[in-house]
């Protein structure tokens, strides 16, 4: 494997970790009384 292949597999990854650790402070952020669906 050349290091191009690591390198894209590492940013992807570390894209993913990002939006989940959005989505954990945005919905932490709400109020938990919010409306549902």
């Amino acid at each position: 494997m050349t290091t191009e292949i690591l390198v894209e597999l590492a940013l992807s990854a570390l894209i993913v970790v990002a939006l989940l650790i959005t989505c954990a402070v945005l919905r932490d952020a709400r109020p938990p009384h919010g409306p549902h669906r």
